[in-house]
């Protein structure tokens, strides 16, 4: 009787863990797999923007985004706000960058600057992860896409698997067999101290 007690006490606290641990998508349309912006806000040289489904050009799913800019007037802004709580989150992209010095990246949560680069050659998809990312309310994602000086060129941008996780709270369907297996215990318990 012991055993099966303590089996069915690791049971309830492995759906609980396994609950608390569990981290929800908050970017909508991370992978641009609705084939538009949808979830997200373009702004600034909107003609600078798109998406793309050529395989070469895509990271993950069927489609991508690409930003292109020529000069120092053409920077493209792309933004999302996210339904982030008090907590810690953790962003995670692929990007990749065809063309020559001096054009620019930055991404920025909630105005502050977490990643920039610049003055690089061309590269294939490289995983970018910026963890513990605070937040204490609803969070604004941004990436900014830039030259540094007038071009003859395009230099082009491509953006794919945007992912933001943080806390979650436990689903209620797990709660509720928490409480009764919970409820159970205290049955059982009763009846051995009778």
């Amino acid at each position: 009787m012991r055993t099966m007690l303590n089996g069915f006490l690791l049971l309830c606290l492995a759906f609980t863990l396994g609950a608390a641990a569990a981290a929800d998508e908050l970017v909508t349309n991370g992978g641009f797999e609705t084939g538009d912006f949808s979830g997200w806000t373009v702004s600034g040289y909107n003609e600078g923007a798109g998406i793309t489904n050529d395989p070469m050009l895509v990271h993950g799913g069927s489609y991508a985004a690409w930003f292109r800019t020529m000069n120092d007037s053409q920077q493209v802004d792309l933004s999302q706000t996210l339904p982030t709580i008090s907590g810690s989150y953790d962003l995670v992209f692929w990007l990749k960058w065809v063309d020559f010095p001096p054009d620019q990246f930055a991404a920025y949560w909630n105005g502050t600057l977490v990643a920039e680069i610049g003055l690089r050659q061309s590269f294939p998809y490289e995983r970018l992860e910026i963890p513990n990312l605070p937040a204490s309310g609803p969070s604004v994602l941004e990436f900014t896409f830039s030259s540094n000086v007038d071009n003859d060129y395009w230099s082009t941008w491509y953006l794919d698997d945007v992912s933001v996780t943080g806390p979650s709270a436990p689903e209620p369907g797990t709660l509720m067999l928490l409480g009764s297996g919970m409820a159970g215990l205290g049955g059982v318990i009763r009846r051995r101290i009778s």
